[in-house]
């Protein structure tokens, strides 16, 4: 019985264990693979403990985002894009972490980067960075509560560059039918100083 289940298992099993599978199965190419590193519970203090800000981050991991800071800049450079949205299939993949780890490098850079956090029912991009002040978030501004230019926060990534933040907010299930309206496309669209 254990050898069937077993069997079932390995058959059904559908992780991607490397690029080679990757490239088969979807025929995309890769920008980057990110190390996978398992997160300390206990020291919540300095932010979440994969933000590139913490000073606890292992080299690797650093290493990576370098790469994929890279990548993604000449991709976009080449291309003539302005803007990037960092997307997963299911919750937990961890596309905040990436979202905010790549605005972190690409604004050491030097690089004009504001940061939306567009995730309305789970808003986590303050807990990546180590925020525990509350912020307006996106939904007020698409409302029209806030104006943006108020809504933005300056984090800080080094002593000369700052990222510009646009903070999620509290999580609302009304929020995430603005997203599809044309207030997030002229959101996107304005240039703010």
């Amino acid at each position: 019985l254990a050898l069937v289940i077993l069997c079932v298992y390995v058959l059904s099993h559908r992780t991607v264990q490397s690029t080679d599978q990757l490239k088969k199965q979807v025929n995309l190419s890769r920008l980057a693979s990110i190390t996978y590193v398992r997160g300390k519970k206990r020291k919540k203090k300095n932010g979440a403990p994969l933000c590139i800000l913490n000073s606890h981050v292992p080299e690797t991991y650093l290493e990576s985002i370098r790469k994929l800071r890279m990548r993604v800049a000449r991709e976009m450079e080449e291309k003539g894009y302005k803007t990037l949205m960092v997307t997963s299939s299911v919750p937990g993949e961890g596309k905040t972490t990436i979202a905010a780890n790549l605005a972190v490098a690409l604004a050491r850079q030097g690089k004009k980067v504001i940061l939306v956090d567009c995730d309305a029912r789970n808003p986590s991009l303050a807990h990546v960075l180590g925020s525990t002040d509350e912020h307006p978030g996106l939904g007020q501004v698409l409302r029209g509560e806030t104006e943006l230019d108020t809504a933005l926060c300056d984090v800080s990534v080094d002593s000369s560059n700052v990222l510009r933040v646009l903070y999620g907010g509290k999580p609302s299930k009304a929020d995430a039918l603005l997203l599809g309206r044309t207030q997030m496309e002229e959101l996107i669209g304005r240039r703010t100083s």
